[in-house]
């Protein structure tokens, strides 16, 4: 995170002016829990590559055409809603989510969040259709 702010810095102190946007490209099925209070990732982020909730992907199978019609998506390890899960049931990250602690989000949304200063939690919609 730091290497983003210095980068910004840089950017900004070079243009002489504020921006009043930003563009961010990432990797939009990778998954990131973090603690609002610290801002912190509580896990590595998991990648759109890793592969880790296929069994998972399996179990939800008879729901294909239901989280199909209701995502667009197939259900695939791949996407990040079964990283999530599997995030959520790591440690006490489910108690913790339900008490509002932890925040979660593709990378977009955790560098937003980051260069707000916690202030704004968000995504672009591109990126929102891709978690399932």
């Amino acid at each position: 995170m730091s290497a983003a702010r210095e980068a910004v810095a840089d950017a900004i102190a070079r243009g002489g002016d504020m921006p009043v946007a930003i563009g961010i490209t990432n990797q939009r099925e990778t998954i990131v829990l973090w603690d609002r209070a610290t801002g912190r990732a509580v896990h590595r982020a998991i990648v759109w590559q890793d592969r880790r909730t296929a069994a998972r992907c399996k179990e939800l199978a008879p729901s294909a055409a239901l989280i199909a019609r209701r995502t667009g998506l197939v259900i695939d390890s791949y996407f990040s809603a079964t990283k999530l899960e599997w995030l959520l049931a790591q440690s006490d990250n489910r108690a913790r989510a339900d008490r509002g602690e932890l925040a979660a989000g593709t990378i977009d949304s955790w560098l937003i969040w980051h260069l707000t200063g916690g202030r704004v939690h968000a995504t672009d919609h591109t990126n929102a259709s891709r978690t399932m």
